[in-house]
């Protein structure tokens, strides 16, 4: 199932009857329309996703691709053409699109523009807001010219472009909380048309209510700016539904989750000495290392699998065998795979006890992160296992401030040259991956994507010999 809005998702502005504010969409070029062999369907294609629609809407979603469209009278086209049912699809596709970054917005005045916005991972049940209190700039929103524009943008999602200079001063302003009608008055902007501005940029999470408006320095986990824009840029943790409110005053470490569950698979102590080619040096080691995307069908036996695990995490004495910044260790391994049931699983390696503990999470969404993890590898089959590295921010945050980030990427380099490594020694095969997506993961943990996420991934399987090519 692709993942995306539900179709219907209500417009990004709630406009009164006034003709003083108008608004248009335009369509990212990267969108493409194939027409395919039906000539009343079409597919459209974002990003390596795709969504079929009726012709008539892929006909002014072209439109839209070259030129700013007034989303009334398109609306008023397909309704004339093609009936309810087209209307509702229309509906859908720019929601889609609208949650893949791929849809603008530009809101004028007396026909003079005064913002574009370009949402992205709007979450679907959230509709027009009611706009009442004050506003603030998000802390998390970063400022950068363009063209002779200014530009607010959110980390790795969405972005304004302020094409009034009067609004741009206004916005300023919110810096601090601000009411609405006050931004109306710092620009002379009518009260219908302050309340457009507001709407998009609060639902494009540029800018959040008064009571949310917080000192960047109490970001959810001790984050600062720039580190939590890069970590929700480079792990696609965009839905900020997700996050913990940046308001919260509530900064506790947060669960390491054995408590949500008192079952526990025991792991078998490792004994090396029964794995054939387990004993290897560790120049054979390096001088093998290799990435390995082709599986075998059969499962990883849990006895490899434990060895593997204890030798990647926990090693013997008191020291792990791979370094962290302030010895913290803010990793924890997850393991996902297929259990006696056929079903994918979620499990918790607990290093103390060398055992795994089964986590409640749905097959299906499990399914989904191991076939993102094949596709990213670029392997057309998805892997046996999946070892998932996720991070606690806030002991690491507290202590090296700017730079906790990077030391957290550090040690994840260390523990994926550790898992080639032990892996190569046991007759695994492993491969590391350069990107994931936090977010999926952060909703089957019940987590903030600032709190407690996942920062690296690492598939592991029997390597395919070649008769079962």
């Amino acid at each position: 199932m692709l993942e995306g809005p539900r179709a219907g998702t209500a417009p990004l502005v709630q406009l009164d009857d006034s003709p003083s504010v108008t608004e248009t969409l335009r369509v990212d070029e990267a969108v493409s329309i194939d027409r395919g062999e039906q000539s009343d369907r079409a597919w459209l294609r974002i990003r390596g996703r795709a969504l079929d629609v009726n012709a008539a809407v892929a006909d002014e979603l072209s439109t839209a691709i070259e030129a700013w469209s007034p989303p009334a009278e398109v609306e008023s086209r397909i309704l004339e053409a093609s009936g309810v049912s087209a209307l509702a699809e229309w509906h859908g596709a720019i929601a889609w699109l609208e949650y893949w970054g791929a849809v603008g917005r530009c809101l004028a005045l007396d026909g003079d523009d005064l913002l574009r916005v370009w949402p992205r991972a709007v979450e679907p049940d959230m509709g027009p807001r009611p706009i009442q209190g004050s506003y603030a700039l998000s802390p998390l929103v970063m400022v950068r010219a363009l063209q002779g524009n200014m530009v607010l943008e959110f980390p790795g999602g969405s972005w304004a472009e302020i094409v009034d200079p009067v609004l741009w001063q206004a916005l300023f302003s919110l810096r601090h909380p601000l009411p609405v009608n006050q931004l109306g008055d710092e620009c002379a902007l009518p009260f219908d048309a302050a309340r457009a501005v507001i709407s998009v940029l609060a639902r494009s999470h540029l800018i959040v209510s008064g009571d949310d408006a917080q000192p960047a320095a109490t970001l959810p986990g001790g984050w600062d700016p720039w580190g939590a824009a890069y970590h929700l840029r480079s792990r696609g943790a965009l839905r900020i539904g997700l996050m913990a409110p940046l308001g919260s005053a509530s900064l506790a470490k947060p669960a390491t989750h054995e408590s949500r569950t008192h079952d526990r698979i025991a792991l078998p102590p490792p004994d090396d000495q029964r794995i054939p080619g387990s004993r290897v040096t560790l120049l054979a080691a390096l001088e093998g290392r290799r990435s390995v995307r082709a599986f075998s069908r059969e499962r990883v036996p849990t006895e490899l699998l434990g060895s593997f695990l204890y030798h990647s995490f926990r090693g013997s004495g008191p020291h792990r065998p791979f370094p962290s910044g302030g010895g913290l260790y803010p990793l924890d391994a997850y393991v996902v795979d297929q259990g006696d049931d056929g079903e994918e699983r979620l499990l918790k390696y607990l290093l103390i006890e060398h055992a795994l503990a089964p986590l409640p999470a749905p097959s299906p969404l499990l399914e989904q992160v191991l076939w993102s993890s094949a596709h990213l590898a670029h392997s057309s089959t998805k892997p046996p296992v999946l070892i998932l590295l996720a991070a606690n921010f806030d002991a690491v945050n507290r202590k090296y401030g700017p730079v906790a980030y990077s030391l957290v990427l550090k040690e994840v380099g260390a523990v994926m040259q550790s898992m080639y490594l032990v892996a190569g020694a046991l007759g695994l095969g492993g491969c590391a991956i350069g990107s994931g997506d936090s977010t999926a993961m952060s909703r089957v943990l019940g987590t903030s994507t600032l709190d407690y996420a996942t920062v690296g991934e690492f598939m592991l399987g029997l390597p395919l010999s070649e008769d079962q090519g």
